[in-house]
């Protein structure tokens, strides 16, 4: 467009109005004009030219014609005068009539004329007594006709020739005239055109001072039209870079020096007279005439939209690519056309390998009618949200996803194509579910850590009744073997509930700072007895791990549990191997998330100490995974006991976390994963107390809601020596103890009871006397009873079930610490 401005402006810049308003005014003005066309032809008639045949022939006709006229009024004339003049000068009217005819019709009519004249002139007043015009009696009037023939063809030839030279002197004039008043107007209804379009143009004189400047220009530039014609376009057009606010060079400078168009560079800034900083685009072309650079030609606009535009898209566009999410366009048909960084993370293809691709390639093949049904959706023009479905990754793997699929239309609101996003939820579902499987397993932990702890008081009853009896029983009585029998049954009957406890996750009793790999090393005897000789056992353990806080014979329980289990996984009959490893586990924030979607328990950044059991069995499908850590579920035969899910509940109480890894014919892997201490190992031996001689003296406070536990530590303690006082409940507690809190040396306090809770029972005797020892008894563990009740200043703690003895002992060391 710059180019073709410059060209049809080259010659006349200075002649030309400078303001729209008198441009219109000038082309309305030559508009009004009427047009006219003279005759300049071969004829001589300076009349209207002929423009057709027909005209031409009666141009000619109406010139011989007048030759012919002339020549009759000539003679006519000549007979009226011929009394005055007599013989003189016979031809003189003829030549008047033959300087007429020359004039109106050419030199072929007036040779005509002459002719004629001859021939009338000797005919009635050369030789009028001759019989034929062309007969002439003496030499005289032979000399007088011939001299006037000869003397009128040379006068005609010359002013014909005179008028025919000046006749083209008028039509080149006319011509000019009308090639310039002809361009002058084309020149017009382009500057009209200029001052109506919505670029600003400006022009320059090869001084590049402004000669020309549109409405748009002035509008932009803040000059008046007037004020800026004269100045030079540095004055009028000042630019600058609208990142570094540097000025600019202008590109007319450069059209001047090289005679060529030149664009202006991007990031420009317009700054206006009123102070206004606009971004322009614009380019400069030189005006020229015979090859000389006259003057140069500017044209810019206003790109403010446009840049605004332009950021937005790019911001949108920025929005897409960082988004977490995949996002993809499509064709209605399905071909992609757009695919953002999230769709490369999420689907594993680079947009290379996918653009121009179908979007079936990322489905399932189960799930294609699921996907042409989504695709007919589209072009009804609904839109698809939050659907969850199941997609490809590159390398084969299901990827659970949330699609939301909407039509794209256009301007017209015609669908053209659709915007697929798509999130990954394989995390979600599976945080789900293991989050469903934790409920499942908390609910049934807590109804086995109630069944526990309602079996533990029980066999306190039993067990403290049948120890004490014991005591009574001469060692030669018959019945002395049958209530042994019973300890031992109260005691096997223990074990179990603690493995209750364990799948409830509060069963941790006796608490060390143990080095995993070491003490798998010493268990491993035990381990190894408990497998087929067909399963080989192997242990890749490191060495000098950090200390981790476990019960020892809890995390001897976790590994036997989950080695029997892979080595029952290997058909009978075949070998196979179970591979025990250990190692130090950093976890960061990313791999915390990494593990959290597929671990059962809770992960935080830090050090861990993992043990991971392998084995080379048959594996399981994902139905079986879930089901696995479910009370006596098995895959062998039925009232296998706990086995898994007090693995699970282990885990849980030491604060860990437990992933399943399998599959059919790759075996499975458990990794469990137990938090790190910063201290070392501790293998120092607990000290054993003296319970050589376990009488006492003073009154103990028992408070129980237990009939059983009370009437069985009543007579165990008053067989010690013990003064007993007994309350079924927190608040009669308190009331005992209000009544005889001068004799009272020691309370035994149950952790559970209705009513008054334990804490809530020993808080407020810490209000009656601050001093007194409180030994906590509780069929869950020591670490979940010091856990709740820290800073509360027990004085010890006594596990459920136990024997007279113990309780005894437990009191004895106690006082004994105080005293």
């Amino acid at each position: 467009m710059i180019e073709a401005i410059a060209m049809i402006h080259g010659p006349r810049w200075g002649a030309l109005p400078t303001s729209d308003h008198a441009l219109r005014t000038t082309m309305i003005r030559r508009a009004k004009r009427p047009s006219y066309h003279l005759d300049l032809g071969e004829g001589g008639h300076r009349g209207v030219i002929p423009e057709t045949p027909e005209a031409t022939t009666t141009a000619h006709l109406k010139a011989y014609g007048a030759g012919v006229g002339a020549t009759i009024l000539a003679t006519l004339l000549r007979l009226v005068i011929a009394p005055l003049v007599g013989a003189a000068v016979p031809f003189a009217t003829y030549f008047l009539a033959i300087l007429f005819v020359v004039w109106y019709g050419g030199f072929r009519p007036a040779v005509l004329s002459i002719l004629l004249s001859a021939a009338a002139g000797t005919y009635f007043f050369v030789s009028p007594a001759t019989t034929s015009p062309f007969v002439m009696a003496t030499r005289a009037d032979r000399v007088t006709v011939f001299g006037f023939v000869v003397g009128s063809l040379s006068v005609a030839f010359l002013l014909d020739l005179q008028w025919r030279t000046l006749g083209r002197l008028k039509r080149e004039a006319i011509r000019r005239r009308a090639a310039e008043d002809a361009e002058r107007e084309q020149q017009l209804w382009f500057e009209i055109t200029l001052a109506s379009i919505g670029d600003g143009v400006i022009a320059t004189d090869a001084e590049g001072k402004v000669i020309f400047m549109n409405t748009v220009a002035s509008e932009l530039t803040g000059w008046h039209v007037a004020d800026a014609r004269g100045l030079s376009l540095h004055a009028v057009f000042q630019i600058v870079n609208e990142e570094t606010g540097a000025e600019t060079e202008n590109p007319i400078d450069r059209v001047m020096k090289e005679g060529v168009i030149v664009g202006l560079a991007n990031h420009t800034l317009l700054i206006s007279k009123d102070g206004r900083r606009i971004p322009v685009d614009d380019s400069g072309a030189p005006i020229k005439r015979d090859g000389r650079t006259v003057g140069a030609v500017l044209v810019f606009r206003d790109v403010t939209a446009r840049r605004g535009a332009e950021r937005d898209a790019a911001y949108l566009a920025a929005i897409v690519e960082s988004s977490d999410d995949a996002i993809v366009g499509k064709s209605i048909d399905g071909t992609i056309q757009s695919w953002n960084a999230g769709a490369e993370r999420l689907y594993g293809y680079p947009a290379a390998e996918m653009i121009g691709h179908h979007i079936n390639e990322l489905v399932p093949p189960d799930r294609l009618p699921e996907a042409a049904n989504i695709l007919t959706r589209l072009g009804a023009g609904d839109t698809v949200e939050h659907f969850e479905t199941a997609r490809l990754h590159k390398g084969g793997a299901l990827i659970d996803v949330s699609l939301t699929i909407s039509p794209i239309r256009d301007k017209s609101g015609q669908i053209v194509g659709a915007s697929h996003v798509a999130r990954d939820i394989t995390g979600q579902k599976r945080a789900a579910e293991n989050m469903r499987q934790t409920q499942k397993l908390e609910s049934l932990g807590i109804l086995a850590g109630g069944i526990a702890h309602d079996f533990n008081n029980l066999l306190v009853g039993i067990v403290g009744n049948a120890s004490l009896a014991l005591e009574d029983i001469r060692s030669d009585s018959p019945a002395r073997q049958s209530i042994q029998e019973v300890v031992a049954a109260g005691k096997r009957a223990a074990e179990l509930t603690q493995q209750m406890l364990a799948y409830s996750g509060r069963g941790r009793f006796v608490v060390d700072r143990i080095d995993l790999s070491k003490y798998i090393r010493e268990v491993v005897p035990l381990i190894q007895a408990a497998i087929p000789r067909t399963v080989a056992l192997q242990l890749a353990l490191q060495e000098n791990l950090p200390a981790i806080e476990a019960d020892t014979s809890q995390i001897q329980q976790l590994v036997m549990n989950l080695v029997i289990n892979g080595a029952e996984a290997i058909p009978e009959g075949k070998t196979g191997t179970v591979t025990i490893v250990t190692s130090q586990q950093q976890l960061d924030e990313r791999h915390v998330r990494e593990h959290e979607s597929a671990a059962i328990g809770e992960l935080k950044p830090g050090t861990y100490v993992l043990l991971e059991v392998r084995d080379t069995g048959s594996g399981m499908d994902e139905a079986t995974k879930a089901t696995i850590f479910d009370p006596f579920f098995t895959t062998k035969f039925t009232g296998r006991g706990l086995c898994l899910a007090a693995v699970l509940g282990i885990v849980r109480g030491h604060a860990g976390a437990i992933e399943v890894d399998s599959a059919p014919e790759r075996g499975t892997v458990f990794r469990v994963l137990f938090p790190a201490l910063d201290v070392a190992p501790d293998h120092q031996p607990q000290a054993h107390q003296d319970i050589r001689d376990l009488s006492g003296q003073g009154t103990i406070l028992v408070i129980d809601d237990e009939p059983v536990v009370r009437s069985m530590v009543k007579r165990a303690l008053e067989h010690y020596g013990y003064n007993v006082l007994l309350a079924e409940d927190g608040e009669r507690g308190l009331e005992v103890f209000r009544q005889a809190a001068d004799h009272i040396q020691c309370v035994v306090l149950d952790m559970t009871m209705p009513v008054m809770s334990g804490e809530e029972t020993l808080s407020r005797l810490r209000v009656l006397c601050s001093d007194i020892p409180v030994i906590l008894s509780s069929g869950f563990n020591e670490a979940e009873a010091m856990r709740r009740f820290e800073g509360k200043g027990l004085a010890g703690f006594i596990q459920k079930p136990y024997t007279t003895p113990t309780l005894a002992e437990k009191i004895k060391d106690v006082r004994k610490r105080l005293d």
